[in-house]
C-alpha cells in the first residue's frame, strides 16, 4: 500500500492545532506517515503533539528553534520515507477523504491539485478575495504549459506532491525569507508535465488577522522577499538547464512579482525595491536597453509603461526638462510636505529623496495627462479636420447588453460617418463560452444591419488587424481594458486614431481609481458623462483632473422614448423584473450577487403565486461565475433557466433591447449597479436587494452618485423582505417612495433624456468641422 507523507510545520498554534491533527489522524486512507515540526513554540503546542503522538505511532515528532515554516517544511522532506507528499498548516484542517481522493489520479500525472476553502476572522473582502485566488480554474488532466501554470495558486497546502520528483531535482522552501511556497511551487510545477485539477475544496484554510501570509500582503518590509524568490527560481533554472524553455513565463512572474514589492512595500523600502529591481533585470533580460526600460515601465505604472515604449514621440530631453522645471519649482514645497509628516531627524537623506521622488512622479504624470497627451491629441483633430472622405468610424464591444448608442449611430450616419462594429472576445468569462458568446453578439449586430467585424478567429486563433485598418475614430464601450484582446486596447490607438469613451452603465460603485481613473480614461480624447455627478467624480479622481470629460446624458436610455413591445405571458398580472448580478464572491467592492441565495426561492414563488408574472433578466456574466464557483453545472444552470422560463407566469430574457420591458413592467427587483440608475428613467418603484448586514454597509459600496440613487430604493434584507416589497409595493400600490423618485429624475436625468446621442453626435460634427 502506498505510503503518504504529511508535513505539518507547527509554531504556537495551541488553539487551532487540535482540530488539525483531528483531520489528518482520521483520514480514511490509513498508510501515512505524519511529521510535525515543532518549529520553537512557547505555547503548549509540543504537548498536544506528544498527547498524539503517543496515541497514534505514525506520527513523528522533530523540534528545532524557531526559523519559519520553510525550514520546518525541508526538515520534514529530509526524513520523509513517503512516495508521496503532502503539506497541511497547523492552523488549517482538511476533510476526512482528501488524501484517498487524491491518491486515485497521482500515478498518472506528475501533481493532484484541490481548490481550498477560506475562513476565518479577515474581513469579509479578504476572505473574497483570497477564494477567488484558491479557486479551481480547471478540470481532470491537463498538460501543462505556460499560462495555465501561472494562473496556478501557490499554495504547497492543497496538492499532492511526487516524491521522487523533489528528489531528483533538489527541490526545498527557502529559508530566512517570507513567500516561500511560491519559490517551491515554480520549482516543482515547472519539472512537471501534466496536473490533475479536482473540482473539489477540502482544504479549509484560517485566514487570521495576524498571520505570517497577511503580513506579506500588506505594507511591510517583508514585499522585498518577492524578488529573492525571483532570483532563487532563475539560479534553480539557470542549473537543471531549462531557463530557455520557461524564458516568458519566468518574465512574468517577474514583472508580476516587482510590482507586486513595490506597490506593497513600506514608502521607505521603494528605492531599495527599485534598485534590487534594477540589478535582477540586468540579469534576466538580454540588454541593458530592454532593462532599463523595464523599470522605467513598472517604477510608475500609470504613465511610464506608455513612456517606455516611446509611444508618446517625446524626447529623452524633453522629459527631463519637464522634470528639472518641476524640481525647480516645486522641490521647496515638496520638502516642506514630506518633513511636514515626519520628523526630519529620524529618516536618512536617501529616505528623503525617496519619498520626494514619488511626490514628483505623481506631478510629472499629472504634466502628461494633463498637457502633453491632449496635445497630441488635438493635433490628431486637426489631421482628421483635412480629410475630405467620409470619416470611418469603429466601436468596439465584447457584449451586446452594453451597447449604449443605438440614437449615437443613427444621428452618426445621418452626419455622414461610415460605422462598424468591431467584436471583441469576451476575456472575463469561461474560456469555453467565449466563442459561442463572440457567435450571439456578432448575428445580434448583423441583424441591426451594422457592419459588423468578429475581432477573432477561433479556428486560427488570430485577432482582427485593427492597426492595418485603422479607422480615423474609435469609440470604447468599455474602460475594462483588461476584459477585451489587448490587440484592441486603446494604448495602442490614442496617439493614432480619435478614442472615445460612452460607458455602457453608470459607474456607481466604491472604486472610484478603477471607474474614473484608468489608463484608458487619461488617453482618450473624449470620456462621455452620463451625470454631472459623474463628471465631479472624474475631476476629483482622474490624474488629468477630468479635462476630456464631456456631460452628455446617458445615450443608452434614449431609447426608452420609443421603446419595441414587450409581450408578457399575462397581460393582468402585475408585471416584476429580477435582475441578478453576477458579482457571485467577487475579490473587490463590486460584490451585491445574490442570486446563489434565492434562485430557489423565487422559482417556488413564482410558481405558486399566479398574480403575478415575473421576467428573469441575468447579468450576461451570471452563467459563466455560476459555472465557475461550481453552485451549478451548466446542465443545471440551463435546466433551471428553462424551468423559470416554462411557468405560465414566468419568463426568462437575455435580449440587449430590454428597453420595452422596462417601460410595461411594474417594478425591479434587482442587485447591480447599473440598472440601478438605469430603472430610475422609468420613475417605477426598485427593490434592491443586500446581502450585508444593514444599509449603511451597503453604501459604503457604492459612490457619492451612487449612494444618492440608492436612497430612492427599497432595500429587502432577505427573500421574506422581498415578498414585502412585492405584496405592500406593487399588489397594493402602497408606494412612499413615488414622488421622491420623480423628483430624482427631473434633478438628474431630465435635461439630458432623449437628446444624449444626438448631443455627442453634434459635438464630434463640430469639433471636426463637419
Amino acid at each position: 500500500m502506498t505510503l503518504l507523507s504529511v508535513i505539518i510545520p507547527v509554531y504556537n498554534s495551541q488553539k487551532y492545532l487540535k482540530e488539525c491533527l483531528e483531520s489528518v489522524v482520521n483520514q480514511s486512507y490509513k498508510n501515512l506517515e505524519i511529521i510535525c515540526i515543532n518549529d520553537g513554540s512557547i505555547d503548549s503546542s509540543l504537548d498536544i503533539l506528544k498527547d498524539y503522538a503517543a496515541k497514534d505511532s505514525r506520527m513523528k515528532i522533530l523540534s528545532q528553534e524557531n526559523k519559519g515554516s520553510g525550514s520546518a517544511r525541508n526538515e520534514g522532506l529530509k526524513i520523509a520515507s513517503g512516495d508521496y507528499i503532502a503539506f497541511i498548516d497547523d492552523d488549517d484542517y482538511i476533510d476526512l477523504d482528501f488524501y484517498e481522493e487524491a491518491l486515485k489520479y497521482i500515478d498518472d500525472v506528475d501533481i493532484v491539485i484541490y481548490g481550498i476553502q477560506v475562513f476565518g476572522d479577515m474581513a469579509i473582502g479578504d476572505i473574497n478575495s483570497d477564494s477567488e485566488y484558491y479557486r479551481v480554474k480547471h478540470k481532470g488532466k491537463v498538460i501543462l504549459q505556460d499560462k495555465l501554470i501561472f494562473n496556478i495558486d501557490v499554495s504547497p497546502c492543497n496538492k499532492l506532491f511526487k516524491k521522487d520528483i523533489i528528489d531528483k531535482f533538489d527541490i526545498d522552501f527557502p529559508e530566512g525569507i517570507y513567500y516561500e511556497d511560491a519559490e517551491f511551487f515554480f520549482k516543482y510545477i515547472l519539472c512537471c508535465k501534466s496536473a490533475y485539477f479536482i473540482d473539489k475544496y477540502p482544504y479549509h484554510y484560517r485566514r487570521r488577522k495576524n498571520s505570517i501570509m497577511h503580513q506579506t500582503f500588506s505594507g511591510s518590509e517583508h514585499a522585498i522577499d518577492h524578488l529573492y524568490v525571483v532570483k532563487n527560481l532563475y539560479e534553480f533554472f539557470i542549473k537543471h538547464d531549462i531557463y530557455k524553455d520557461y524564458e516568458g513565463l519566468f518574465l512574468e512572474v517577474f514583472e508580476s512579482y516587482f510590482k507586486f514589492s513595490f506597490n506593497h512595500s513600506l514608502d521607505k523600502d521603494r528605492l531599495k525595491v527599485l534598485k534590487l529591481a534594477s540589478s535582477y533585470a540586468k540579469m534576466f533580460y538580454p540588454s541593458d536597453s530592454v532593462s532599463s526600460r523595464f523599470i522605467k515601465a513598472l517604477k510608475n505604472e500609470k504613465y511610464e509603461k506608455v513612456l517606455s515604449g516611446n509611444t508618446l514621440g517625446l524626447k529623452a530631453k524633453l522629459k527631463a526638462k519637464i522634470k528639472s522645471v518641476l524640481i525647480k519649482r516645486l522641490k521647496p514645497r515638496l520638502e516642506a510636505f514630506v518633513d511636514s509628516k515626519i520628523d526630519i531627524k529620524q529618516i536618512s537623506l536617501e529616505e528623503k529623496i525617496a519619498s520626494l521622488e514619488s511626490k514628483l512622479a505623481f506631478l510629472d504624470k499629472k504634466v502628461y495627462y494633463t498637457a502633453l497627451v491632449p496635445s497630441m491629441t488635438n493635433n490628431l483633430l486637426e489631421s482628421k479636420k483635412l480629410l475630405k472622405r467620409p470619416l470611418k468610424l469603429t466601436i468596439i464591444i465584447y457584449h451586446k447588453e452594453h451597447f449604449s448608442m443605438h440614437s449615437l449611430c443613427k444621428a452618426l450616419k445621418l452626419k455622414g460617418f461610415e460605422l462598424s462594429i468591431l467584436i471583441s472576445p469576451a476575456l472575463e468569462i469561461m474560456e469555453c463560452l467565449r466563442e459561442k458568446v463572440l457567435e450571439d453578439n456578432y448575428n445580434f449586430f448583423v441583424s441591426l444591419g451594422f457592419n459588423t467585424i468578429k475581432g477573432y478567429d477561433f479556428k486560427t486563433q488570430t485577432a482582427y488587424d485593427l492597426e492595418s485598418n485603422l479607422p480615423d475614430l474609435i469609440i470604447y464601450q468599455t474602460h475594462w481594458m483588461n476584459d477585451i484582446l489587448d490587440s484592441f486596447d486603446v494604448k495602442h490607438f490614442y496617439n493614432k486614431a480619435l478614442c472615445l469613451s460612452i460607458p455602457y452603465g453608470f459607474m456607481l460603485c466604491a472604486i472610484e481609481e478603477y471607474t474614473f481613473n484608468e489608463e484608458f480614461h487619461n488617453l482618450v480624447w473624449l470620456n462621455c458623462a452620463e451625470t454631472n455627478e459623474a463628471k465631479l467624480l472624474s475631476q476629483r479622481y482622474a490624474d488629468n483632473n477630468g479635462i476630456n470629460v464631456l456631460v452628455t446624458g446617458y445615450p443608452k436610455m434614449d431609447a426608452l422614448l420609443n421603446p419595441p413591445p414587450f409581450k408578457w405571458k399575462n397581460e393582468t398580472a402585475k408585471k416584476l423584473i429580477w435582475a441578478p448580478h453576477h458579482s457571485i464572491n467577487t475579490t473587490w467592492a463590486i460584490n451585491f450577487a445574490t442570486f446563489h441565495l434565492y434562485y430557489k426561492d423565487f422559482y417556488e414563488y413564482v410558481k405558486a403565486n399566479k398574480d403575478i408574472e415575473v421576467v428573469l433578466r441575468p447579468h450576461p456574466l451570471l452563467k459563466s461565475r455560476v459555472l465557475e464557483l461550481n453552485i451549478l453545472s451548466e446542465k443545471e444552470y440551463d435546466n433551471y433557466m428553462a424551468s423559470f422560463n416554462s411557468l405560465p407566469n414566468g419568463q426568462v430574457y437575455t435580449g440587449a433591447n430590454y428597453f420595452g420591458l422596462f417601460a410595461s413592467s411594474d417594478a425591479l427587483i434587482l442587485d447591480s449597479g447599473s440598472f440601478l440608475a438605469e430603472y430610475m428613467y422609468t420613475k417605477k418603484p426598485l427593490c434592491f436587494i443586500n446581502r450585508w448586514e444593514d444599509k449603511a454597509t451597503l453604501k459604503t459600496r457604492f459612490n457619492n452618485f451612487g449612494k444618492l440613487v440608492l436612497e430612492e430604493c427599497y432595500i429587502a434584507k432577505d427573500f421574506s423582505s422581498i415578498k414585502d416589497f412585492i405584496k405592500t409595493v406593487v399588489i397594493s400600490q402602497d408606494d412612499v417612495m413615488k414622488n421622491n423618485r420623480e423628483k430624482f429624475f427631473d434633478m438628474y436625468f431630465k435635461n439630458y433624456y432623449g437628446a444624449s446621442g444626438e448631443l455627442i453626435a453634434e459635438y464630434i460634427t463640430k469639433a471636426l468641422g463637419r
